[in-house]
């Protein structure tokens, strides 16, 4: 189903709703843009992501969140359609209490449904209906907040603490505590701050307080004096414009959704809607290593997550899933990924490979798969899918090659990166902090890495047959030493995370020569010349051959599917284009010929000369942790700690600009309702 036809749905049956409660549409006409608002992002997140849910199961959510939110908002207008403004007597507002708690339950009731093997639709839908009743809660108690005026204040202030308490208490070694501390803390704040709000637009619209209503449009002036000075000072400290434009907009829309009486609802239902339903990944059809006919020639791929095709926006079905041992299996096999793409048509007809002759791919390569993971340990117990037992990448080729008698007519081997960190590497540039000032310590662990890589490549060279050619592919290098204004990383950390990718090519190189297989050196450099790095030039980065931060949630339980940890494995991987590049590529090497002969192995060749930073970075005047005249701070702590503490200062940083922008923001929404109301009622 595409984006489109879950919007006319949204908007027919909000219709419908509408026309059949016509004597309440004022009561319902907030949750029609609501309902309305939640189809329009289902469309965009629909059309962007790809959503693999079916069509019938999006149908089946939206209709069940439009008649949970027009039976709750119907029966409070018929409750209060007598009622003082005041909030009406009390069996009516604990009538309306009652409904939300009980659309509440209803959304725990199904979660729990779900949770214990129900269906997908129900957890999606559970979870929508018991985040819309807390919003409807909330929308009921600021109707009936007069009787208790101000007690958001507490609220806020306890919350705001809360959140200070966290961020000062997230050291390295207690994070998790700190961040749940600092979760409830703002869930108070919402709380409070919506109570708050709901007292301050009664004040600027009381009609007995000429002062308070005069102040409205002055307020609503220094809210957009204060939002730009935030904008400025987050440009100040390094965020681009661009960014702190997006941060500020942002904001305000979060705001505006937690000042209006009813709207916080819809926005949350939104963005749980596209979290945990709309961007899970796609999936296709069954992985080709267990699909290989009887007696047929194959391509083998051994290695890692860059020759699996990590980074693509759909996998074969069951090698992105997290969950029990029974169906976990993260090796993440994209049907966009080179290996299978060289066994497309070549351009004129005929086959790519007419050199090779295979007809099929025995696709082992796993995402993040180390050496040892070629000969010695399965990565999965659901590894290989649909076997009977866990095992490393050349014993499932053992076993195709004795069960189906298929016939390996070339091999390539992608392994080396994990075993160089790559997965740490990547997560601490990406994070705040300049990641080059601890690189010292990855080119010190590149040392080790030839000797990880030998039994690895021995062992692919006892199972593939005598005279199969047997290719090593470098890793592409993913951006370009220069910094652009879109990325998030630092000069520093542009010139180290290219030159890191060259020392590691150079390690590969030398352990690939040594065991008598060919280097498709070409391969490093693919990206370069089609401009397909990360800041080759500053056009769109989706015109890119590399992913820079890119999201697709694993499939599973939800808890798997939300956890923002699952989200960013596609970052820093090459996508579609970029394997479409590499199939090019090596297309060209594998043709030309003279490549595809034996070489012998060379085990006397000496092992590559690693670098030091300052020889990486091309100065000896580089403040870094192996720098022992021009050391920075925190050099004593491990990768993930360093990062943690990068990450709360930058948040500290970043604090005063955004409370800024908060208040700001607010300041205009709290005008602009309370004039709203003033004027409208």
């Amino acid at each position: 189903m595409s984006g489109l036809d879950v919007l006319i749905v949204a908007v027919v049956a909000t219709a419908a709703i509408a026309w059949l409660h016509r004597s309440q549409l004022g009561a319902l006409q907030h949750f029609a843009l609501a309902a309305f608002g939640l189809g329009a992002a289902e469309a965009v997140v629909l059309g962007v992501a790809g959503s693999c849910r079916v069509g019938q199961g999006v149908m089946i959510a939206l209709a069940a969140l439009l008649l949970i939110g027009a039976a709750v908002l119907w029966f409070r207008s018929r409750n209060h359609s007598t009622d003082p403004p005041g909030g009406g007597p009390a069996l009516a507002r604990w009538r309306c209490l009652a409904t939300t708690v009980v659309v509440i339950g209803l959304g725990v009731a199904l979660v729990s449904w779900w949770a214990n093997s129900g269906p997908e639709v129900a957890g999606f839908v559970g979870i929508a209906a018991a985040v819309y009743g807390v919003g409807q809660l909330l929308a009921e108690l600021r109707r009936q907040h007069q009787h208790s005026a101000w007690v958001g204040v507490p609220l806020t202030t306890v919350g705001a603490s809360a959140i200070v308490v966290g961020l000062v208490a997230a050291t390295p070694g207690a994070a998790k505590p700190a961040l749940i501390t600092a979760g409830i803390g703002i869930a108070l704040c919402i709380v409070g701050w919506s109570l708050v709000s709901e007292d301050v637009i009664r004040l600027f619209g009381a009609q007995n307080r000429p002062l308070a209503s005069r102040a409205v449009i002055p307020a609503s002036v220094a809210g957009l004096v204060l939002a730009g000075t935030a904008a400025a000072e987050l440009v100040v400290i390094g965020v681009s414009w661009r960014q702190a434009i997006a941060i500020v907009f942002v904001l305000a829309v979060l705001t505006g959704a937690v000042t209006a009486n009813t709207s916080i609802d819809a926005f949350i239902i939104v963005f749980i809607a596209a979290l945990a339903w709309s961007v899970a990944p796609t999936e296709t059809g069954s992985p080709p290593n267990i699909e290989p006919s009887e007696g047929e020639s194959v391509i083998v791929a051994f290695g890692d997550s860059f020759i699996s095709g990590e980074g693509a926006d759909r996998f074969y079905e069951g090698t992105n899933v997290r969950g029990d041992d029974s169906i976990h299996n993260e090796c993440r096999r994209s049907p966009t990924a080179y290996v299978p793409r060289l066994l497309e048509q070549a351009p004129g007809g005929g086959d790519r490979l007419p050199s090779v002759g295979a007809k099929n791919v025995a696709f082992l390569g796993c995402s993040g798969a180390q050496a040892i993971d070629i000969y010695e340990s399965s990565q999965y117990p659901n590894e290989p899918i649909g076997g009977d037992e866990a095992l490393p990448q050349t014993e499932q080729l053992k076993r195709l090659m004795d069960r189906r008698s298929v016939q390996p007519a070339l091999a390539l081997v992608n392994i080396g990166g994990n075993d160089a960190l790559f997965g740490e590497i990547g997560k601490a540039c990406v994070l705040p902090g300049d990641c080059s000032e601890i690189g010292q310590k990855w080119l010190d662990n590149l040392a080790t890495l030839g000797d990880k890589l030998a039994p690895a490549y021995a062992a692919i060279d006892e199972v593939i047959p005598a005279g199969v050619p047997i290719l090593v592919v470098p890793y592409p290098i993913a951006l370009n030493e220069d910094r652009c204004s879109w990325s998030q990383l630092s000069d520093d950390e542009h010139l180290f995370l290219n030159r890191f990718t060259q020392q590691l090519n150079d390690v590969i190189r030398v352990a690939a020569t040594r065991a008598g297989f060919a280097f498709v050196d070409q391969v490093e450099d693919a990206f370069e010349e089609p401009r397909l790095r990360i800041c080759d030039t500053n056009k769109d980065p989706e015109e890119l051959g590399v992913n820079f931060i890119a999201t697709n949630p694993t499939a599973g339980r939800l808890e798997e599917r939300i956890n923002p940890q699952r989200w960013f494995h596609n970052s820093l991987h090459p996508n579609h284009r970029g394997h479409e590049r590499m199939r090019n590529v090596l297309t060209e090497w594998i043709e030309t010929p003279g490549h595809l002969d034996p070489i012998g192995p060379q085990p006397d060749l000496p092992p590559a000369r690693i670098r030091t930073l300052d020889q990486l970075m091309g100065t000896d005047d580089y403040a870094h942790c192996g720098n022992a005249l021009r050391q920075p701070p925190d050099c004593h702590l491990e990768t993930n700690q360093w990062s943690t503490k990068k990450a709360v200062g930058h948040l500290w940083r970043l604090a005063p600009p955004i409370v800024l922008a908060l208040l700001g923001v607010w300041l205009m929404w709290v005008g602009g309702i309370s004039e709203w109301r003033r004027r409208f009622g």
